[in-house]
């Protein structure tokens, strides 16, 4: 795009932040571009991934993850954990699209959304305490910035002390139909 192939960059590596993503113009700094320009029709073009691929090290497996999440709330004396799996972001934080509710007594997990929670930007990211070795694709469509979306790799993370709360008009609601693709 813009005339320039794009190439896989390593933006994070072992923590630590080591390139960046360039449109078509060379910077003042003297970064090239990577490719990775992208623009709606009359504007400019600014840097944004197609694809952003998350990898781990050492990741768990997800029984690994659930041990460690129900530790955490264990230590919290709560008898219970989310496990989120769809977040939608929003004008005021982040809502439970998707997502259960762990029992640590029974082991059960019941299906939940509708919370709340303001509190899960960039610098959040250094509160994981642990992520899976598998990685799932998520797709995003970001209409204020380019026409188009890209796509995140990642795998399940676990976030310590996260709060989400109750959204009232939405908890009690049943979905309108499920989802064929979810059986």
């Amino acid at each position: 795009q813009q005339g320039v192939a794009p190439r896989p960059v390593t933006l994070v590596s072992k923590g630590r932040l080591t390139n960046a993503l360039y449109a078509r113009r060379d910077d003042e700094f003297g970064a090239h571009s990577t490719g990775h320009g992208r623009s709606s029709f009359g504007l400019e073009a600014t840097p944004s991934p197609g694809n952003l691929f998350v990898e781990v090290e050492r990741g768990k497996t997800r029984e690994e993850l659930l041990k460690l999440l129900g530790a955490a709330a264990a230590k919290r004396k709560l008898g219970y954990a989310l496990i989120v799996t769809v977040l939608a972001q929003g004008g005021k934080g982040w809502t439970i699209q998707e997502g259960r509710r762990l029992d640590l007594a029974t082991g059960t997990e019941t299906p939940i959304r509708g919370g709340s929670c303001n509190d899960l930007g960039p610098k959040r990211l250094r509160d994981i305490s642990a992520a899976s070795a598998e990685r799932h694709v998520h797709h995003f469509y970001l209409p204020t910035r380019f026409e188009g979306g890209y796509s995140l790799i990642a795998p399940d993370v676990l976030l310590d002390g996260v709060e989400f709360k109750a959204r009232p008009e939405v908890a009690g609601q049943v979905p309108f139909s499920a989802s064929p693709l979810r059986r």
